[in-house]
């Protein structure tokens, strides 16, 4: 399996599935409502969800929850600017899924060059 990202800022991955025989088998788009949706909660592991949806675009880890979140930029409904989370505990199992407006291309939410406005 190989993935191109479009960076850390970009709406889409595609995952290309190559065979056995070295041929091409599939080529998608992986960044998708159907793809978040096959992610099961409480079952996928870390492995699963770079395997089904690939690398993040941002980790961080709360530690009060002690949860690390992957992050991924997507066009909801190839529409909406919105940005997918994905909580994994401390054993790397999938624990909740959250996804909402990205903020980084909200233009009331940012400062001129991409800096976030502070409340």
């Amino acid at each position: 399996m190989l993935e191109y990202a479009h960076g850390p800022w970009g709406q889409q991955t595609y995952m290309a599935r190559i065979g056995a025989d070295g041929k091409l088998v599939s080529y998608e788009q992986v960044l998708t409502t159907q793809k978040f949706t096959s992610i099961k909660v409480g079952q996928a592991t870390k492995d699963d969800v770079l395997r089904t949806i690939g690398a993040p675009s941002e980790t961080t880890y709360l530690t009060l929850s002690q949860l690390e979140v992957w992050s991924y930029p997507y066009k909801e409904s190839n529409t909406w600017d919105s940005m997918m989370h994905v909580h994994f505990d401390n054993a790397g199992i999938v624990r909740k899924m959250l996804n909402g407006p990205d903020p980084r291309r909200d233009p009331d939410e940012r400062f001129p060059f991409g800096m976030m406005r502070m409340r």
